[in-house]
């Protein structure tokens, strides 16, 4: 698949793209100053500009060239860069996608992408997560249905107990730990608490 953009990763490219100049630069510049010192070492009787003149002549053939190479190196260089920065780039557009809950599918890169490897461990992880909070989301819903359930309970032990007081058939207190099971067993008395029969 055909890459649309050029430019991705304004950072990792940029920088590249200057090291690149800087590095071209520099050549130039010890070429330019190893042929004037060779020069004046071989003719130390010419004068300053002669020796300016003559570095002008000798780089003057190969300067087009250099300048001309330049931009093909930087294109060729951001094109490679493609092969890691986009994986990068793609990979945080993907994890963000994740992290908003946008993004349900699976990571890839295109063919010939480095770190390619990363793909499958990424997929897992997220698959694990994914899977994980389906597990929390039940969970959560069937710990309201038990919320519910006890809300439920305590009424109506509420309401039990309230109704055994105004008939005199409860003395002390009751304990609601145990109140649950005897009404879902529909029992009348109470384990561990004072009934009057």
């Amino acid at each position: 698949m055909m890459r649309r953009r050029i430019w991705i990763d304004n950072l990792v490219q940029g920088g590249l793209v200057n090291r690149i100049v800087i590095y071209w630069v520099s050549i130039l510049a010890y070429f330019a100053i190893g042929q004037l010192v060779f020069q004046w070492i071989d003719r130390p009787e010419l004068s300053f500009e002669e020796h300016c003149g003559a570095l002008v002549g000798t780089f003057g053939f190969w300067l087009p060239g250099l300048v001309l190479l330049l931009p093909l190196i930087i294109f060729d260089i951001v094109k490679l860069s493609h092969r890691f920065a986009g994986p990068i780039y793609r990979l945080k557009k993907f994890l963000d996608s994740v992290d908003t809950g946008k993004e349900k599918g699976q990571l890839w890169f295109r063919d010939g992408d480095f770190w390619s490897e990363l793909v499958d461990p990424i997929n897992h992880i997220v698959g694990r997560m994914y899977t994980a909070e389906a597990k929390a989301t039940e969970l959560k819903m069937r710990l309201n249905v038990v919320e519910r359930e006890k809300q439920t309970l305590q009424y109506q032990f509420d309401q039990l107990k309230a109704k055994m007081k105004a008939s005199g058939e409860l003395k002390g207190d009751v304990k609601p730990s145990l109140v649950p099971d005897a009404i879902l067993k529909g029992v009348s008395s109470m384990p561990g608490t004072a009934v009057q029969s």
